[in-house]
């Protein structure tokens, strides 16, 4: 083997553990780290929905004290008032992708409410979520949503 035929040997080599150590560094070898939504809208959110709220948008939600429980993962479920998770009246689930300030959820998984995803934007600032609808077919998810701010129980 010539001198020359080393060096290339020898860069080839070092190319090869390069490319083999970018992926681990990049956290692609652990998709367990990864998160589908952003730790600030991650939590539990309550929000009081009174009659006139739902009327002025020609909603027909229920008067009271609803619950958005968002995972890290993006598992979404809705609970109907009095809005605790415990209370065994979840009405949806469905699925959330976020970025720093824009939120898609899916259709829910429970027929018979939104069939379609809806896409918002978002912001948190202390123990206070708000929604701006970006684009969303679903007239019930859109004022329970936006109708309103939501608070970090």
């Amino acid at each position: 083997m010539t001198t020359r035929s080393k060096a290339v040997l020898k860069w080839e080599v070092a190319i090869l553990v390069v490319v083999s150590l970018v992926p681990v560094a990049q956290g692609i070898a652990d998709p367990a780290t990864r998160s589908a939504v952003p730790r600030r809208l991650v939590g539990t959110w309550m929000k009081t929905m009174t009659p006139a709220a739902w009327g002025k948008y020609q909603g027909r939600g229920a008067p009271g004290t609803w619950a958005i429980v968002i995972s890290r993962m993006g598992h979404t479920r809705i609970y109907l008032p009095p809005g605790r998770p415990d209370s065994a009246k979840l009405l949806s689930r469905m699925r959330a992708t976020a970025s720093a300030s824009a939120v898609v959820f899916s259709g829910t998984v429970d027929p018979g409410y939104c069939l379609h995803g809806g896409s918002y934007n978002w912001s948190v600032s202390a123990r206070t979520l708000v929604f701006r609808v970006v684009k969303d077919g679903c007239v019930l998810r859109r004022i329970l949503l936006t109708v309103g701010r939501w608070k970090r129980r």
